[in-house]
């Protein structure tokens, strides 16, 4: 999913809050969601390189081979 495309998932998860918020909100003890109108959580994914080692390279040559074979043997593949 593009960066784009998330931003636009959270800009609409934010509206739908506050359309909620707006339509149902009165009939709902204000402490039952202390958090509802905070933005959604947001993670990052990171390289931890710590004792790590990079994967190998494999050239696309193999991997179509190994799709064939999967293939050759009813296994699908991508």
């Amino acid at each position: 999913m593009e960066l784009t495309a998330v931003l636009w998932c959270l800009a609409d998860d934010l509206a739908d809050r506050e359309a909620f918020k707006e339509e149902r909100g009165h009939l709902l003890p204000v402490d039952i969601w202390p958090g509802v109108m905070d933005p959604p959580i947001r993670y990052s994914v990171v390289k931890d390189t710590n004792g790590a080692s990079e994967l190998p390279g494999i050239s696309k040559g193999v991997i179509e081979q190994a799709l064939a074979r999967q293939q050759q043997q009813g296994k699908g593949g991508m």
